[in-house]
């Protein structure tokens, strides 16, 4: 999997999260393509349907964050000597306390302290890349708009005869049993700052967080899902106007100065 270049881009956040757009903004041109699932870190087109029908914490854009900085990281320290992938390392694992990564360092590199703790280390920071991508992925709500329309053309092709369970009807799925949880009202009211994302309307005055609109950017009855990175903030006028259209404006921000 070449993923990484002699740049080394898998060394923060940042550059994790940037693999990732690239990767899913060009599936068909990477190593991912045909295997959609295996990045979704489904085997069967069953299990992401099961995923993305909850509300989750582990979001589906978890796992393939997961899937392709962990591929890439794999490849690159299977590459170079052990000992060299553990000093270009050795920022992430002295800052986030990555525990077999610290007793490499701290051996000062003995065969048998790299033997034991590499390749979990090598899990560990690609956990620890995973999350900090994941939080600068989900502040971007224009990538996820486009995240969601990859899985929309995939739940568009799933059949209610064979997932009955699961689909209202051919690419459609069922809503979830429940209301939207406290801790994915709080996130997407911070994450759009507290403002409409189709007019632009002040929602800051609201004291009690449930009485918030979240609205499926891609709406269930158009193949979306209630994965948590499907959902952005309304207005209730805007909420119950758009009803099942799809109506994503770019993300409303404000310039510092």
């Amino acid at each position: 999997m070449k993923l990484l270049s002699e740049e080394h881009y898998l060394l923060d956040g940042y550059g994790a999260a940037d693999i990732v757009v690239k990767t899913i903004s060009d599936i068909e041109n990477s190593d991912w393509k045909n295997l959609e699932l295996d990045m979704l870190g489904c085997s069967e087109l069953e299990h992401l349907l099961e995923h993305i029908i909850k509300w989750n914490k582990t979001t589906i854009l978890h796992e393939a964050i997961y899937n392709i900085i962990y591929t890439g990281i794999e490849w690159y320290a299977g590459k170079i000597e052990y000992k060299e992938f553990i000093k270009e390392y050795a920022d992430i694992i002295t800052r986030n306390r990555i525990k077999g990564g610290l007793e490499i360092i701290n051996s000062d590199f003995s065969e048998q302290s790299l033997y034991d703790n590499y390749w979990e280390t090598v899990e560990t920071i690609s956990k620890t890349l995973t999350d900090a991508a994941f939080i600068i992925l989900f502040g971007d709500r224009d990538f996820l708009y486009k995240f969601q329309l990859f899985l929309r053309g995939i739940v568009k092709k799933s059949l209610q005869g064979e997932f009955p369970d699961l689909l209202k009807k051919d690419g459609v799925l069922k809503r979830p049993r429940t209301q939207p949880p406290q801790w994915l009202k709080k996130a997407v009211f911070h994450r759009d700052k507290g403002k409409c994302q189709l007019c632009g309307k002040d929602l800051t005055g609201f004291y009690a967080i449930e009485n918030i609109n979240l609205d499926h950017m891609i709406p269930l009855e158009d193949s979306g899902n209630s994965d948590p990175t499907n959902f952005q903030l309304t207005c209730e006028h805007c909420n119950k106007s758009k009803g099942k259209k799809l109506l994503v404006k770019k993300a409303v921000v404000q310039r510092y100065w």
